[in-house]
């Protein structure tokens, strides 16, 4: 608590003190309209001045670290069909987008089948080469054809290398793999 603002709990307690005894001389005295009238203003005062103090500006101190937001991934719309996101061999054989806000430094992916094996594995690389700012484009590229069919993507936060069962990934995404030809 600030030191200029000491007074306000006790402003509060004394109010709160005062409104009590008016509520025992009530109970004595019921019909008396000047108890009544305190009791009234009295009970204004402390509901306004709680209503101020629990709206005042200054942020809550807390000995808890404030807790990340979690990284999003947004794709850009050449990839969408129908609502559908789409990856069509040889032409589009790519994911482009954002991820935001980035919190780590690193990110990689899994390509799974409805049959939860993975495909295709690999990092996430940054346009411009390295994560490092608060929303980040990056691009997948697939240099191998994936048969056609339903697949999911699954983003991490870490390097390929160190992702294992206990690195959960964060985002995942239904993904549509066609050929050019259909």
């Amino acid at each position: 608590m600030n030191k200029p603002h000491w007074y306000i709990p006790v402003l509060l307690i004394a109010a709160g003190a005062g409104f009590a005894i008016i509520c025992i001389l009530l109970l004595v005295n019921p019909r008396n309209r000047r108890l009544v009238h305190y009791k009234i203003k009295t009970g204004a005062f402390i509901l306004t001045w709680t209503a101020v103090t629990s709206c005042a500006t200054t942020p809550v101190r807390t000995c808890y670290a404030p807790q990340r937001s979690p990284e999003a991934v947004e794709f850009s719309k050449i990839h969408f069909d129908n609502y559908n996101l789409v990856l069509e061999f040889p032409t589009r054989n790519f994911l482009s987008g954002q991820i935001m806000p980035r919190n780590a430094k690193e990110f990689s992916f899994d390509m799974i089948n409805t049959k939860d094996s993975v495909v295709v594995q690999g990092p996430v690389h940054a346009l411009d080469g390295t994560f490092d700012e608060a929303i980040e484009a990056f691009e997948i590229k697939f240099n191998k054809p994936i048969a056609p069919g339903d697949y999911f993507i699954r983003f991490y936060t870490c390097k390929q290398e160190e992702k294992d069962k206990a690195n959960h990934f964060f985002s995942q995404y239904k993904v549509m793999i066609k050929n050019q030809e259909e």
